[in-house]
């Protein structure tokens, strides 16, 4: 441009002026030259947040599932061995009895063979009867 060319000075001002003001210069302008968003935001602040929720609560429900999945296996072997227990001990307590029947019967069979008898004393009713 030379000198004195007023004219054509005002008209490239109100054309750079107009390009300076417009949006899309704006938008230009703050892509290169603005500070950058900053990575952490609101979002994905809240995003990370309960995505590390969702972690510890999905851990402590596996946790709890495999707890109680342990104490489970342990009740049900200690319930067989109590049952077995229960079993032997009934077995035991019927070959008891039946031995108790039969040292019994073999007394009273000596008994009757010896004519002699027993005294059997009764503590609730506090007497005392020859048999």
């Amino acid at each position: 441009m030379r000198k004195g060319e007023s004219d054509l000075v005002q008209r490239l001002d109100r054309a750079v002026d107009t390009v300076v003001h417009s949006e899309r210069f704006k938008k230009i302008y703050s892509h290169w030259y603005a500070a950058p968003a900053p990575y952490w935001n609101t979002q994905r602040t809240i995003l990370s947040m309960s995505a590390l929720l969702m972690l510890v609560a999905t851990g402590m429900l596996v946790w709890r599932y495999r707890s109680l999945q342990n104490l489970n296996r342990r009740l049900t072997s200690e319930s067989e061995m109590r049952r077995d227990a229960e079993n032997q001990l009934q077995h035991l307590n019927a070959d008891l009895k039946e031995t108790v029947r039969r040292q019994t019967e073999d007394l009273a069979e000596a008994q009757r063979m010896a004519k002699i008898g027993s005294w059997v004393q009764d503590l609730r009713q506090d007497s005392l009867d020859w048999r």
